[in-house]
């Protein structure tokens, strides 16, 4: 087993898991089998309009209401849903995309399978983040080398340099004041300061003065 899965395993115990359904024989049956599994669980109904901010996991009924109904879906909540479903309708099915579950049961509720939706939902929802992290990761890198090549450009217009020489002073300037290029070119571009290059050809100097 991947040490991902272990930790899923392990985390089984300190899970507050929240039941929302009504109170019928099913939902004891779900909640005596996550009490069997390790999960401190809660139980709501009705619907909730916020949830508290140390639950971990969502097991909900999701019926042919509207959406609306349910006001903490992802992906304002940052954690997994289980869906519990009775029909295959088109209604209950858009609803299930809509709140972006990462796992689900049917009704009659029992016993078997609800150790392993729990486990594949955490699963999903966390690979699901790391992609998304990754993929904000990528956006901010990709907004950085942007705002650096419009500064090398505003270097190359007043020092009248090639964009390899100003790309080396950015680099330079960067380094010997310990902050990042993109922190350097956006000083350039906003020309809130005064800023002086020193080229490493001649002992000129590139000022770049605030716009007035």
């Amino acid at each position: 087993m991947s040490k991902a899965g272990e930790a899923l395993l392990r985390e089984l115990r300190s899970l507050r898991v929240l039941v929302i359904h009504p109170s019928d024989t099913e939902r004891s049956e779900l909640v005596n089998q996550l009490k069997r599994i390790g999960c401190m669980v809660s139980v709501e109904w009705p619907m909730p309009t916020t949830i508290a901010p140390e639950i971990d996991t969502i097991f909900c009924l999701v019926e042919d209401a509207s959406i609306e109904a349910l006001p903490w879906v992802r992906p304002h909540l940052p954690i997994p849903v289980v869906a519990i479903i009775q029909f295959e309708h088109p209604t209950v099915i858009r609803s299930v995309l809509e709140i972006g579950v990462t796992g689900f049961i049917g009704k009659p509720i029992r016993t078997f399978g609800v150790l392993t939706a729990l486990i594949m939902a955490r699963s999903i929802f966390r690979y699901e983040r790391t992609q998304f992290a990754k993929i904000a990761k990528l956006k901010e890198s990709l907004k950085s080398q942007r705002i650096i090549a419009q500064a090398v450009q505003t270097l190359c217009r007043t020092g009248d340099i090639g964009e390899e020489e100003a790309y080396e002073l950015l680099r330079k300037q960067a380094t010997s004041k310990r902050l990042s290029m993109r922190v350097i070119s956006e000083s350039i571009i906003n020309a809130s300061e005064l800023l002086t290059l020193e080229t490493p050809k001649s002992n000129n100097t590139i000022q770049l003065r605030s716009a007035k």
